[in-house]
């Protein structure tokens, strides 16, 4: 192996590949989106102080912003719910600043206006 050459962990390797993938797959939720992925990203920086990771998920977060609207399903695992429980996972652990009752009446108005049933808290 080269003197300056780079070695990474399985779990670097392994999230490495999973970042390279992550701006190919179309569903923005949680369980098998995008969301999902920003989601482990930020834990695996709390586990390894990587700001790099950190970057990352911020990065996947703008792009599964891009892709709210009201014809997404409401489901949590690739819906608004999902989508919805990964911004306040951010809040929750300090990653972003938000208000959780605005996040949650705004996913609530993109499924009043697509299914006509407003949700209230």
């Amino acid at each position: 192996m080269e003197k300056d050459a780079i070695e990474f962990n399985l779990t670097e390797r392994i999230s490495h590949l999973i970042m390279m993938n992550s701006f190919f797959i179309v569903d923005p939720g949680l369980y098998h989106g995008q969301m999902g992925i920003a989601v482990a990203m930020s834990k695996l920086y709390k586990h390894t102080e990587n700001k790099v990771f950190l970057d990352f998920s911020y990065d996947l977060l703008d792009l599964v912003f891009t892709k709210v609207s009201n014809q997404l399903p409401f489901s949590l695992s690739s819906g608004l719910a999902g989508i919805g429980w990964g911004i306040e996972y951010f809040i929750q652990n300090n990653f972003v600043v938000g208000n959780s009752i605005e996040i949650c009446e705004e996913i609530g108005n993109y499924s009043a206006n697509r299914t006509g049933i407003l949700l209230t808290l």
